[in-house]
Formats: structure tokens, sequence, C-alpha cells
């Protein structure tokens, strides 16, 4: 196989259509899945086009969904890498804002009153030397003598 041949083939395997106009390919190309398969797509159909590098950079950001398009011209990218990569950057943003819309805002533990006290009683609620309740293990480390550092006092709550 010579060289002419070689090339032909090339060009049957991955070039377009005789029918096919790439640079019209090329401004139909729209990204309906990641930056970089859009990418992939867009410079197999680049490489066979020759227009300025501003032209090629205009018709990448063109073909990029809405949301990315319009912040990744604001970044005014001069080269076709630079393009890539700041529309990889929005995307990797976008992500994340969405993964964060969807997280729910901590509200605080769900505490709910397990006891009914009626008007004019007391609730006496055992604590610890700091005024703080303590846990089951801190009454009875209190009660059976071996935590000697928790001194259990009383706390009364009036309703």
């Amino acid at each position: 196989m010579n060289w002419y041949e070689f090339c032909e083939e090339m060009r049957l395997q991955f070039g377009p259509d005789e029918l096919e106009d790439p640079l019209a390919a090329l401004a139909n190309l729209k990204q309906t899945g990641t930056v970089q398969e859009y990418h992939q797509a867009f410079i197999k159909l680049a490489h066979m086009v020759e227009d300025s590098v501003k032209n090629l950079i205009i018709l990448f950001l063109v073909g990029l969904r809405e949301d990315l398009c319009a912040k990744v011209n604001l970044d005014k990218p001069s080269t076709m890498v630079s393009a890539y990569r700041h529309a990889c950057a929005r995307e990797s943003i976008n992500l994340i804002e969405r993964k964060m819309s969807k997280l729910q805002p901590y509200k605080g533990p769900n505490v709910t009153a397990t006891q009914t006290i009626p008007a004019g009683k007391s609730l006496v609620i055992p604590t610890n030397d700091k005024g703080w309740a303590g846990s089951q293990d801190s009454h009875e480390k209190a009660n059976s003598g071996t935590d000697r550092g928790v001194q259990e006092k009383e706390f009364v709550l009036q309703v």
C-alpha cells in the first residue's frame, strides 16, 4: 500500500461522507453529554476544516450547553485548549452546585418529649458536677464508686 492509498483509506475510515460538509457538521455539533465527549467529536471535525483558531473557538462555544456557553464565553478563551479547560472547569462547578443544592440543611437533633408533666409538678433530672445530665454509664460508675470525678446532683424543672 502506498501513501496515497493509505491516505484514501484513512479518509474513508475516519473522514466525512462525500456529501457531508465538515464545516456544516462542525457548526451543527451540539453538546449532549460531557464536555470531554463533545470536545472529542469537535476535534475530529475541526481537523477537517481549515479555519482560524478564533472561528473554531466560537464554533466550540456555540455548541456547548447553554449554561456552559455563557459562562465560558465570559472567560474569553484565546486558544482551543483554554476553551476546553474552562468548559471542563465550569462543568465541574455546575455539578458540585447541583449536588450541594440537593443537600438538606442540618436542623439539629429531633428532640421530642417522652413524658407529660402536669402543671404545678416538677421533674427531677440527675446531672453531673458540671450541671449536665450524665449518661447511664456515668450514673453507674458514680454509684459504684469507680468514677470518683463525677458527683451526681439533681436539676429540678418546674412546670
